[in-house]
């Protein structure tokens, strides 16, 4: 909403009094002009909406999907093996104190940096195998959870399928969530992601870590102002590659059936074939 002089009434009341005084009789108070008034009127007008528009283009922009860039291995049938094979090469001379931190972050991101960086290829498999046992571990238990995020809106549709693509980290506690932003908030129903509050570094943020394969059914958006509101509910998982390890990609995407009827999507803004907007999340 656009505003002037007129919607600030102390800049009348100022203006107004002064004309007066100047028109009295007798007056010392010389005759004043509107125009100084004015010019300071537009100028903070001008100020805000400059405020405004460096908010705005702050703000990014994320459509969501299925990641399809993400790397997303499950290691189903090849697990054992392959926990023989890492356990092995960590253990030679040439793996030893090698820095693993690093690459967190890069977590799923793309087969070509899983095929170059053999660091990469160890912690993702651990990860991987170790929120299977801890799943197993906890009753294959779902969660209710939170993930707040500023500076960034993501854009989603009811009735899409989506994935992180990524491992990611939410919290139990809506409150912590909207700690760490409001500008959109995720509130989802997962049964792949596994409480890891006792291996956090912060125990008392209760987070849950959801793997990149776990896919999720967009239940409801909502928008409020300047915040986006997105439900999601878990829909199974789905995986393009399985024990990449052994250097062989899948012939079948192992997926539950019910995201692969997903893949044809109903959006009637869409083509049937699902969007491949945004190569995975930042």
């Amino acid at each position: 909403m656009l505003w002037g002089a007129r919607d600030e009434p102390w800049i009348w009341v100022g203006v107004l009094a002064l004309h007066d005084m100047g028109n009295e009789t007798g007056s010392s108070v010389p005759h004043c002009s509107w125009w100084p008034f004015l010019a300071m009127a537009l100028l903070a007008h001008t100020l805000v909406l400059l405020a405004v528009t460096v908010t705005t283009m702050a703000i990014k922009v994320v459509p969501l999907d299925v990641a399809w860039d993400s790397f997303d291995d499950q290691y189903q049938g090849c697990g054992p093996a392959l926990n023989a094979k890492w356990s092995s090469l960590y253990n030679s001379k040439s793996q030893k104190n090698r820095p693993f931190a690093w690459v967190v972050c890069a977590a799923g991101r793309s087969r070509q940096e899983y095929q170059n960086n053999l660091c990469f290829k160890t912690l993702h498999f651990l990860l991987t195998q170790a929120l299977v046992t801890l799943r197993q571990g906890q009753n294959r238990q779902c969660h209710h959870v939170f993930w707040g995020m500023r500076d960034v809106h993501f854009q989603a549709w009811q009735g899409q399928s989506i994935r992180f693509g990524q491992f990611t980290s939410m919290w139990l506690r809506k409150e912590i969530a909207l700690h760490f932003g409001t500008d959109t908030i995720f509130e989802v129903h997962t049964c792949h992601g596994v409480d890891i509050q006792w291996f956090s570094m912060y125990p008392g943020e209760e987070e849950v870590l959801i793997p990149p394969y776990e896919t999720f059914e967009v239940t409801k958006v909502t928008q409020n102002g300047k915040r986006t509101w997105i439900s999601l509910r878990s829909a199974g998982t789905f995986s393009k590659y399985n024990c990449e390890c052994d250097w062989r990609f899948s012939q079948k995407p192992t997926a539950s059936p019910k995201f692969l009827l997903s893949l044809t999507c109903s959006h009637p803004a869409k083509s049937k074939k699902c969007p491949r907007t945004h190569k995975g999340l930042p």
